[in-house]
């Protein structure tokens, strides 16, 4: 994605095409959103008294990077809602179409157009982790179902049961309660090789927790590969 507004600065640099006033913002639109993500994982990651002591310089250097980082996709946000509002034509990329859901464009009475900071935090959690993660977690199951011949052919039984011989329409909510073993197959596998290192929880009030007591606004630490070894011969038995 970031390689799109790169490539998308470069062309716009061409005389057929008319130049957005903030080009020269995102030129290096990959680099922005590298120097975001390595922001985030500092103040995520470092204890707040270190970054109001020592790191002090950095803490402040780093929110000022992240504040910059967000001035710069809400201009980009802001700029093409405007073309939207002008009726430019344009494509049917992930901003526009995000710009122009549950509006006049797209009629639906029982949702709300989305704002800019909804819309901004949406681009980044797809920037930064929506895409890898899932494509991870893909080969991960297709490595299993390779070592695990048999549950692959249950896998294929529950498919052709559900979508018979058309595999070409669309799936439906109904289609995806009946994919138990699917859904079993999935979540195995994520137990077994996870996409993601670790996640964070801030609690909301105090609570106990094996013999320690977290206040609220703690935030707490899952390291999810520690859970990998945990009954791990036991995955073949549990599919089958």
């Amino acid at each position: 994605m970031t390689k799109y507004f790169n490539d998308n600065v470069e062309l716009s640099k061409r005389k057929y095409i008319e130049p957005s006033p903030i080009d020269e913002k995102i030129i290096n639109f990959d680099e922005i959103i590298d120097v975001r993500l390595r922001a985030t994982v500092f103040l995520f990651n470092v204890p707040a008294f270190l970054r109001h002591t020592i790191l002090k310089k950095k803490n402040d250097e780093m929110h000022e990077n992240r504040n910059e980082t967000q001035k710069i996709i809400m201009k980009i946000i802001d700029h093409r809602r405007k073309e939207i509002e002008d009726h430019k034509e344009l494509g049917s990329d992930m901003l526009t179409l995000l710009i122009k859901a549950n509006t006049e464009q797209v009629i639906d009475e029982n949702s709300k157009p989305l704002t800019n900071d909804q819309i901004f935090q949406i681009l980044i959690e797809a920037i930064s982790g929506g895409i890898e993660t899932t494509a991870n977690l893909l080969c991960f199951v297709i490595y299993h179902m390779a070592h695990h011949p048999n549950v692959l052919v249950r896998l294929r039984e529950e498919l052709d049961t559900i979508f018979d011989s058309d595999n070409n329409r669309q799936m439906t909510m109904e289609d995806l309660s009946k994919m138990r073993y699917t859904e079993a197959i999935i979540k195995e596998c994520t137990r077994l090789i996870t996409p993601a290192k670790f996640v964070q929880h801030t609690k909301q009030q105090k609570v106990d927790l094996s013999a320690s007591l977290y206040l609220a606004g703690r935030r707490l630490h899952s390291l999810l590969y520690a859970r990998i070894d945990t009954h791990k011969d036991n995955h073949v038995k549990r599919l089958s």
